[in-house]
């Protein structure tokens, strides 16, 4: 049963929420709210959460709202977990904001701290890009098996080429002879951008290492990590990146207190890096920056 709750004029200028999470999760947090009892627990299936809220958006179908629903979860928002009953989400911060009363109205949902209560890891965007091109590579394999022996017919297949021998099946499964292997080369989350990263693999590139020391305001590292990938994938290069936060660090109109100086995750999602790529072959010069005088 959905449930009246305020949103207060704050929420809308939240700037970390902002900053973590699409326009969509934002707009699908204020629906949970709608949906949750006075416990903060409501039901997790994103099949349920679709037809309750999106009833009439065809676009928004139950796999986004998942993926909301994971944003969400990194962003502290919410808390998914399984029971033996189904899947379920607690919204920790709901009290924070709304007039509860779990004392006078009781549950029926069960908790994220029962014993029988397992918490899901949300799966991150990388993860299912990943997934979703591997689940396209088989179907394009399956396609090009069918253009080539031809759909549902065997007729020009021969008996002995339709049964795998047992040389085929060594041949498929044998261990590739390292010497006669092609080397590979030795990737990194700069040089190959479009990859699943973790974030210590992230933390231990030099590329990305020399942006975060030279961009001068050392905030939300985790969101900037994934910013900092993006604007690789779209054609930014890792010294292009670093050399762009070393102007705006060095330049004379760069705020010189530090709370007004945009996020990381602001300034390299609205590519202002741009602003500074130009001046980026000229080393700075001049009297010490502020921040280390």
């Amino acid at each position: 049963m959905a449930r009246i709750r305020s949103v207060k004029p704050e929420y809308w200028a939240d700037q970390d929420l902002a900053e973590q999470v699409s326009r969509d999760a934002r707009l699908l947090y204020i629906g949970l709210w709608n949906l949750a009892d006075e416990h903060s627990r409501l039901r997790g299936d994103p099949r349920y959460i679709k037809g309750q809220l999106f009833p009439y958006d065809d676009d928004l179908t139950p796999d986004a709202i998942a993926m909301l629903l994971g944003s969400l979860t990194l962003a502290g928002k919410v808390v998914q977990y399984r029971t033996p009953a189904g899947t379920f989400i607690y919204l920790p911060k709901l009290a924070n904001h709304q007039r509860l009363e779990p004392d006078k109205v009781p549950t029926k949902l069960p908790g994220p701290d029962d014993e029988s209560s397992v918490l899901l890891k949300p799966q991150s965007e990388n993860d299912t890009v990943s997934s979703a091109r591997r689940s396209d590579e088989f179907a394009r394999h399956l396609d090009e098996s069918s253009l080539l022996y031809g759909t549902g017919s065997m007729e020009h297949v021969s008996p002995s080429s339709a049964t795998p021998t047992d040389e085929d099946n060594a041949a498929l499964f044998a261990t590739p002879d390292p010497e006669h292997t092609e080397p590979q080369p030795d990737l990194t989350p700069s040089s190959a951008p479009k990859k699943s990263w973790t974030n210590e693999q992230i933390d231990t590139d030099p590329h990305w290492v020399a942006f975060w020391e030279a961009y001068p305001r050392k905030t939300d590292k985790g969101h900037a990590r994934k910013a900092w990938l993006k604007a690789l994938r779209n054609g930014a290069t890792p010294e292009g990146l670093t050399h762009a936060a070393l102007q705006f660090r060095n330049h004379p109109k760069t705020p010189r207190d530090i709370k007004y100086v945009p996020h990381p995750t602001t300034w390299l999602n609205g590519e202002r890096f741009n602003d500074f790529l130009e001046l980026a072959e000229a080393a700075p010069a001049g009297p010490r920056p502020w921040w280390e005088n």
